[in-house]
């Protein structure tokens, strides 16, 4: 990779979601020593929330758009599909993410 693109000039998955989400791309690489990053241990939980990043609930009013949340539902097919198995820890840190991420999508 160069540049922060693949050789055909194309961005990888990753950098695609951190700028969607916001997330300063250099907290997703191999932070090496001394750096901030992401912490191994939250890594997992960070892919399950992507790989199941478009399974929102929207209620839509006079208002716009309002991001209540994740569909638990179709998540938990979407996290088997993509060959994780969550457990309630897992769970618990992926919803922590989403409240987070429902902040940010529902500012106005």
């Amino acid at each position: 990779m160069s540049g922060g693109l693949f050789d055909n000039g194309q961005e990888d998955e990753l950098e695609r979601d951190a700028r969607f989400w916001g997330i300063p791309l250099e907290l997703l690489r191999d932070p090496g020593e001394d750096q901030e990053g992401i912490w191994e241990e939250h890594l997992e939980a960070l892919e399950c929330f992507l790989a199941v990043q478009t399974q929102w609930r929207v209620a839509v009013g006079p208002r716009g758009a309002v991001y209540q949340g994740l569909d638990y539902g179709a998540c938990e097919s979407g996290l088997r599909l993509a060959g994780h198995d969550p457990d309630p820890a897992l769970w618990a840190e992926i919803r922590l993410i989403e409240d987070g991420a429902k902040q940010v999508l529902n500012e106005r």
